[in-house]
């Protein structure tokens, strides 16, 4: 199986070296951030791409409060940028649940015999709670290109 992700470098071995941190604002509760890491994994010649998320700053006083009306994380298998396959992958309830979560959402698997070019891409759609500014999506940088 060969998996390429975001590294961690030997000058950078900081806990989320190689993951990409977001950090929410709520109004009237304790911010809230969680980490993601875009990948691309092959097995024989199969492929898919995933995204590994933590939360990484809950405060205890948020416990019970509603944080976010939409929380959806977006992930993509793509061949030179061309979207090959996809899955939206609701984490709503456990970012307004959770304490101290994880998860991974993958993509299906994708039978291929072309090589070069794979790379895992991916986009955070939210919705905070009553910030009144509705939702918006961020992008998160892919993994690095499987050859």
């Amino acid at each position: 199986m060969q998996l390429v992700c975001p590294a961690a470098t030997l000058l950078d071995q900081r806990p989320l070296a190689g993951w990409q941190e977001k950090r929410f604002a709520l109004p009237g509760k304790p911010d809230h951030a969680a980490a993601f890491k875009v990948c691309v994994q092959r097995s024989g010649k199969y492929l898919r791409a995933y995204i590994s998320w933590k939360e990484t700053d809950v405060a205890d006083l948020a416990l019970g409060q509603k944080r976010y009306d939409l929380f959806t994380l977006g992930t993509r298998l793509e061949r030179y940028d061309g979207h090959i396959a996809w899955k939206n992958c609701n984490l709503l309830a456990d970012m307004n649940e959770g304490f101290w979560d994880d998860g991974t959402c993958y993509t299906s698997w994708v039978y291929t015999t072309l090589t070069g070019g794979w790379t895992g891409d991916g986009t955070l759609s939210v919705d905070i709670d009553n910030d009144g500014k509705g939702g918006f999506v961020r992008e998160l940088t892919g993994s690095p290109v499987l050859y």
